[in-house]
C-alpha cells in the first residue's frame, strides 16, 4: 500500500488514541535499562526519539538520536529553560511545526519527511508548537525499514516507561492499517 499524505489535519478520536496508549514495542523502566538490554545498542540501532522526557533521558545516557521530536513540555508543564536548551543544542538543525493536541497536522508529514532526509547527515530536531505525542505514528510510517542497521523509535508512556518500537515490516503494516482507520474517521 502506497502512503497517501492527508490534505488536512487529522483529528484522532479517543478510540484510536486508545490503540496508541498500548505500547507498540518492548517497554523498559528507563533508557538506562534499555541500553543494558542490548549490548552495543548505539551500533546496532539508528535511534529516533519522540518526547521531551525520553529525549532528555536518551541524551543523558549518551544516545544521539537521528531525529528528536519535542514540544518543550513534560506532562503539559513547560520544561526548565536549561533542559529545553539541552534538547535544542543536541540538534544540528531544528524544524518548527504546529501540531494541535489530539491531531496529526497535515504539515507534520512534510516536516518529518524532510527531517528524515536531513538526518542522514546529522541530528535533526522537530520543535512542536502544540503536542508531539502522536507524531511517533507518522514518523514510523515515513521511515523506511533499513537493511544496514535496525531503526528504533523511542517514546515514553506515562507510568509505564520507555517503549522501544522497532521500525520493521510487521510494525509498519500494523501502522498502515491504523492509518487507514484514521483516514476513514476524518472523511
Amino acid at each position: 500500500m502506497k502512503l497517501r499524505y492527508p490534505s488536512k489535519d487529522l483529528k484522532i478520536s479517543e478510540g484510536i488514541k486508545e490503540k496508541f496508549r498500548v505500547p507498540w514495542g518492548k517497554v523498559f523502566p528507563s533508557v538506562k535499562e534499555l541500553r543494558r538490554s542490548s549490548r552495543g545498542f548505539e551500533k546496532k540501532y539508528e535511534v529516533f526519539v519522540v518526547g521531551d522526557f525520553t529525549g532528555l533521558l536518551a541524551l543523558k545516557e549518551g544516545l544521539s538520536p537521528r531525529i528528536l521530536v519535542f514540544d518543550g513540555k513534560v506532562e503539559r508543564k513547560p520544561l526548565p529553560r536549561t533542559k529545553l536548551e539541552s534538547l535544542k543544542s543536541s540538534c544540528e538543525i531544528i524544524f518548527k511545526l504546529r501540531n494541535p493536541p489530539s491531531t496529526i497536522s497535515k504539515d507534520s508529514w512534510r516536516v518529518l519527511k524532510e527531517a528524515i532526509k536531513l538526518a542522514r547527515n546529522g541530528r535533526v530536531g522537530v520543535l512542536v508548537e502544540g503536542e508531539e505525542d502522536l507524531l511517533a505514528f507518522p514518523l514510523l510510517l515515513l521511515l523506511r525499514v533499513s537493511q544496514r542497521r535496525k531503526r528504533v523509535i523511542l517514546y515514553g508512556i506515562r507510568r509505564l516507561g520507555v517503549v522501544k518500537m522497532l521500525v520493521n515490516k510487521k510494525t509498519k503494516e500494523k501502522a498502515k492499517k491504523l492509518y487507514e482507520a484514521v483516514l476513514s474517521e476524518n472523511r
